[in-house]
């Protein structure tokens, strides 16, 4: 516990007592009410909740507790009516400390969740006020730009962001990333995404940017566009190289089939030579017989089987 609070909490718990202490020792009817409304408002910078309700119910206590030991017998209407607003006092004191604790809290808590976000973050998120000058900078837009925090606070954003970038970000309608880029404290520029949002206090606007380093992402989209134009050029090429592999094909396919019919054609003809010849020697009148330059028979028709009594298997291949 803080010494402030310490210190508070012993003036309001001696106060506490002084009244509890005048009220039953000098037995006062009126106006101690405001002693105790005064303790029970106190507590409201004392942090704890358990302090408001301690403080308020022991002075409802001691209001009660002096109805009826002090001043019971001698009890009338405006006394009651007095007593009953002392009690209504004290409660609606209570209650409205109370409420606000716990307005205190929730508004703690949220803001606790929101400098949480802004610190962790692992995204640089910057506060801009509607004359474009920067109010705050998380600890990830440091690292991303190289600036401290102190060094851009009441600076323009134009020196975050080219003043040419600055209107596609804060004007135009919309949350929704934008690519351009953005530079840093050694004038380096890079390729950020960058998105707004924009929020209103007391009828002054504010902005918030969220920036995003792309270098990497674009360097891969690059990768890849490249990869997809070398594939599609590899498609392209096998493409051809497919297509000139079809057409030698059909243009082989084309020989083969002229050279087969014409090699049917040839052996058609010389059938139809051998029988013509067998044709003209069977049926020749006279003997017809054939040698080589050795002398060795080759042809020897029918007839000259008739005029000389030999077969053909008899003198083919022989001497003549």
């Amino acid at each position: 516990m803080n010494p402030g609070r310490k210190y508070l909490l012993i003036i309001i718990y001696t106060l506490l007592a002084t009244v509890i202490f005048i009220n039953f020792t000098f037995s006062i009817k009126y106006n101690l009410s405001v002693g105790y409304i005064i303790a029970v408002l106190l507590t409201l910078f004392s942090g704890k909740k358990i302090h408001t309700i301690i403080v308020g119910i022991t002075g409802l206590t001691s209001v009660v507790v002096s109805i009826l030991l002090i001043h019971w017998n001698s009890m009338s209407p405006a006394l009651m009516i007095n007593h009953l607003t002392e009690l209504m006092g004290i409660s609606l004191a209570m209650i409205i400390v109370l409420l606000s604790k716990k307005t205190q809290k929730d508004a703690f808590k949220n803001n606790q969740q929101f400098e949480s976000l802004f610190n962790f973050s692992t995204i640089g998120i910057i506060l801009i006020n509607q004359k474009g000058k920067i109010i705050k900078f998380n600890p990830f837009a440091e690292t991303l730009f190289g600036y401290k925090s102190v060094e851009v606070t009441g600076k323009k954003i134009e020196i975050l962001i080219p003043k040419k970038n600055v209107g596609k970000v804060m004007m135009e309608g919309g949350g929704g990333g934008k690519d351009l880029y953005a530079q840093k404290k050694d004038r380096k520029r890079f390729p950020a995404e960058v998105s707004r949002s924009t929020y209103s206090i007391d009828g002054e606007k504010f902005e918030i940017a969220f920036v995003i380093d792309t270098t990497i992402r674009k360097q891969d989209e690059l990768m890849l566009l490249e990869q997809k134009t070398a594939l599609e050029k590899s498609a392209a090429a096998i493409n051809k190289m497919n297509q000139e592999l079809e057409q030698q094909v059909k243009d082989r396919t084309k020989i083969l089939k002229e050279t087969l019919s014409a090699l049917q054609n040839a052996q058609s003809e010389t059938i139809e030579a051998l029988n013509f010849k067998k044709a003209i020697l069977d049926n020749a009148g006279a003997s017809i017989i054939a040698t080589d330059t050795s002398g060795i028979v080759k042809l020897f028709n029918p007839a000259a089987e008739d005029f000389l009594g030999y077969k053909q298997e008899e003198v083919i291949d022989k001497l003549n």
